[in-house]
């Protein structure tokens, strides 16, 4: 199995535990704002935990990374597309 079939496995299970993704990424963009006192967005907390894999896998390889990887790109689509698609950087 592919890096990108078993995120999706992963994505869909953890939506039908906790929410859509945007419900769940719109609640840590607001803990991140306060963190960070500046507004992030739900798309951006899925950007920032890609590049953590990122960087994870570039130190040393570990299958999980890319499937978190494929994962966090899938749910930032995800994200986009239920809430702005003619602007992703609208996005909430």
């Amino acid at each position: 199995m592919l890096p990108s079939e078993e995120a999706t496995e992963v994505v869909k299970d953890r939506q039908e535990k906790y929410d859509h993704p945007t419900v769940v990424y719109n609640r840590v963009a607001l803990i991140w704002s306060a963190i960070l006192g500046q507004p992030v967005k739900a798309y951006q907390v899925a950007l920032c935990l890609a590049g953590l894999k990122l960087g994870r896998e570039a130190g040393r390889h570990h299958w999980d990374n890319l499937v978190d990887l494929a994962g966090y790109a899938n749910v930032c689509g995800m994200i986009v597309e239920r809430n702005a698609p003619d602007d992703p950087f609208d996005a909430r």
